[in-house]
């Protein structure tokens, strides 16, 4: 028996998700706990993994929206029950395939889009040359007729049948590739016993474009799945929020001491690992909790201000970035940030976040002290109204207790919705992030 391809509930708030890609092809192999297809919420991407190993069936194309708990994919056992799903799938209505550019149709079944495509009634043909016009799958539409006023005959099917050699098709798959110029020899069906489908022209009349692109020495790498979510979201940020930054160069000798304090007393118990984050986190939340407006966001209703710190942290992942939510991180001690900040983080590089891990951030924080740059001017997480960046550590010669000495010094900037609050509140925000990072022993006041 075939088993579904579900589309799951990832997050309290999740009813739907777009199909970004499905990693094997109609009719192909899939593996159990392969890869079978990726997913996109507003929120996160996911990797859905294939539950059998068998012969993959696509009821969503890429490109559409399913509902959660929606049967979009089958996995067929046999070769031979994967062809009796494809034939259940064209008697029911067939698959529902990406939508158009016009926006039109999201579903049709292949050849009643080719009789809207033909716009012609069925021609005139005697019952014998029905009957085997149907046994060897040929449209009549494309059959001349030799009999009176047109009529098809046995003869005409046999010579069509034979002068053609034909190509087993689908009557939309050949409108689409005359339309396109394809030449359907070249394609490989993977319909019924081999017969060509409209997904098999489409996959081939991009696979041509690809090769023209790379003919010509430029590379297209499409915008979608997380890169897609990140550029809507910043660009969304920069054109609905009044940006601007701000910046602090701060002494942290003091924080790496602490560091190596915590770490030396802790240096026995592995599932303690402190890090500077951690630290940078436990003293933004003090600092949010002396200047609420900074923890807040912004909407049509007004200004909305937080009794908890919902923490967002900034993961580099392969895709790109992504920013899981430390739930009520004001309420915690270092340590239990720790932990939960390690396995949020190890959840994201492993793709296995859920809606509800990357939802209900309050503000947000991006460490990037380990890469080799001073500075960096964040972009907000809309609706937030604040995101700090910490850059580089470096040692450099500075005034310390008036004498010149060599110190760990880290540029921190601060982002804020200059709709919410002011350049004063703002800074003084800022400040009282770096007194904590300079002097960590004040965090516990």
């Amino acid at each position: 028996m075939a088993v579904p391809i579900y589309i799951p509930k990832l997050g309290m708030t999740m009813s739907e998700a777009t199909i970004v890609e499905w990693h094997v092809a109609e009719g192909g192999f899939l593996e159990k706990e392969g890869m079978a297809l990726t997913i996109e919420t507003e929120k996160v991407t996911w990797n859905i993994p294939a539950e059998a190993t068998g012969f993959l069936h696509i009821l969503v194309e890429k490109g559409n929206i399913a509902k959660v708990g929606q049967v979009v994919g089958q996995i067929a056992e046999t070769r031979d029950e994967l062809q009796v799903l494809q034939k259940k799938e064209t008697a029911a209505g067939g698959m529902i395939s990406a939508p158009s550019q016009t926006g039109s149709r999201q579903a049709e079944v292949e050849t009643g889009a080719a009789d809207s495509i033909k716009s012609q009634k069925s021609p005139p043909a005697s019952p014998a040359a029905r009957s085997m016009a149907k046994k060897l799958g040929i449209d009549l539409s494309l059959v001349p007729g030799s009999g009176p006023n047109g009529r098809i005959t046995e003869q005409d099917i046999t010579k069509y049948n034979e002068s053609k050699s034909r190509t087993r098709i689908t009557p939309l798959a050949k409108a689409i590739a005359s339309d396109m110029g394809l030449d359907v020899d070249a394609v490989k069906g993977t319909g019924d016993r081999g017969k060509i489908t409209r997904g098999d022209v489409e996959r081939a009349t991009e696979g041509r474009k690809q090769d023209e692109i790379s003919a010509s020495g430029i590379t297209v790498i499409p915008m979608v799945g997380m890169r897609k979510l990140i550029a809507g979201a910043m660009y969304d940020s920069i054109h609905k929020t009044a940006q601007l930054s701000v910046f602090n160069e701060v002494d942290v000798t003091g924080m790496l001491e602490f560091h190596q304090q915590i770490r030396e007393k802790y240096k026995n118990m592995e599932d303690v690992r402190v890090t500077h984050t951690d630290i940078m986190i436990m003293a933004t939340c003090r600092a949010l909790k002396r200047f609420p407006i900074m923890n807040s966001t912004f909407n049509n209703d007004g200004i909305l201000l937080y009794d908890w710190v919902n923490m967002g942290i900034a993961v580099s992942v392969p895709e790109g970035l992504i920013v899981p939510t430390l739930k009520n991180a004001d309420k915690k001690g270092l340590l239990e940030i720790s932990r939960e900040r390690k396995a949020l983080v190890e959840k994201a590089r492993d793709g296995k976040l859920l809606v509800d891990d990357v939802v209900g951030g309050t503000f947000t924080i991006s460490n990037f002290s380990m890469y080799d740059a001073d500075g960096a001017t964040p972009i907000l997480r809309r609706p937030e109204s604040g995101i700090l960046a910490f850059g580089g550590i470096k040692k450099k010669p500075a005034v310390y207790r008036d004498a010149i000495a060599i110190r760990s010094l880290m540029v921190v900037s601060l982002t804020f919705d200059h709709q919410v609050t002011d350049g004063a509140e703002a800074t003084q925000f800022l400040k009282a992030v770096c007194e904590y990072l300079e002097n960590p022993s004040l965090m516990v006041l």
